[in-house]
């Protein structure tokens, strides 16, 4: 059987941002719901080979998902930055797939997480 990864660190975030559950929940749906405002500009810049523009929207996203506590997606965001002016592309959209990954992850880890309140 595999162990499957936590992707949202609660206890870790609720501690670190001094919220509360509630709250942390509604950012947490916000960041999950936003997906594809950072999957989309980091793909573009991934095919248009802007690596400016890459390592800027890995960033964003990597804030984002790092303040959180949701470090898988921040760690991978970062492999993208770190990557973006000479990584292969293919390992970059790779990376980005993992990323894709995660966010499901997530986002089912969330609704486990809201069926709790």
């Amino acid at each position: 059987m595999r162990c499957m990864e936590t992707i949202i660190h609660f206890d870790a975030a609720e501690s670190a941002l001094r919220l509360d559950r509630e709250t942390l929940l509604m950012l947490l749906d916000a960041f999950f719901s936003t997906r594809e405002d950072y999957i989309k500009p980091i793909k573009g810049a991934i095919e248009s080979r802007d690596a400016e523009a890459l390592r800027s929207e890995a960033h964003r996203l990597k804030g984002a998902a790092n303040n959180l506590r949701v470090t898988k997606i921040g760690t991978l965001a970062q492999t993208l930055e770190k990557s973006s002016s000479d990584a292969d592309p293919s390992l970059l959209l790779s990376t980005l797939e993992q990323i894709e990954v995660s966010f499901s992850a997530g986002e089912k880890e969330l609704s486990v997480l809201k069926s709790e309140v």
